[in-house]
């Protein structure tokens, strides 16, 4: 099942992997490169929340949006399992 979801996409060095709020159609990890976690500041300036590596993973199952803007800082390669509607999480059985 998950063979079926995957797919890999390339990031040029600057470019945008995802903006702060936008929706995450995927979840990923870095398979080779260095990316950039920041947020902007209230007063124009941003903030590196964190740096990625290979291996690192990128967006939460119980999130479908983005917390940060993260970008590449080098070329990136991605591995990408795309989100369904059947994959997402559901709650314990008790809240239901």
């Amino acid at each position: 099942m998950l063979e079926d979801m995957k797919s890999y996409r390339q990031f040029k060095k600057g470019q945008a992997i995802t903006y702060t709020g936008q929706d995450l159609k995927y979840l990923g990890t870095l398979v080779s490169g260095v990316a950039t976690l920041s947020k902007s500041m209230e007063d124009g300036r941003r903030q590196i929340m964190g740096i990625l590596l290979p291996s690192d993973f990128i967006g939460r199952p119980d999130h479908s949006t983005s917390e940060y803007d993260i970008t590449a800082s080098t070329d990136v390669l991605m591995c990408l399992f795309e989100r369904s509607a059947d994959a997402a999480p559901k709650p314990p059985a008790d809240e239901q």
